[in-house]
């Protein structure tokens, strides 16, 4: 009996694509995505204070509430949510 327990304990199961929660600011995280972009493409260096700043810019342009203060934790997360990696 404890050998099937071990065994269906061994199986992993897939996660679906796209299953995980969503983000809190869906407008905030694709008008940023769309800004590191366009500054990739002209070359510029981007670090996670650029990115915060950036993120705090469009915060207030789009009246989010001050709660949201773009932690580090928040840009790792974003960063890792849309594949960037620091070079």
């Amino acid at each position: 009996m404890e050998m099937g327990l071990s065994n269906s304990a061994n199986k992993r199961v897939k996660r679906r694509q796209g299953g995980g929660r969503l983000p809190a600011h869906p407008d905030l995280e694709s008008q940023l995505f769309e800004w590191f972009r366009a500054e990739r493409m002209e070359r510029r260096i981007i670090n996670y204070r650029r990115l915060r700043e950036k993120a705090q810019e469009l915060r207030d342009e789009l009246g989010l509430p001050d709660e949201f203060k773009c932690s580090d934790h928040w840009i790792f997360k974003f960063c890792r949510r849309h594949r960037i990696c620091s070079r």
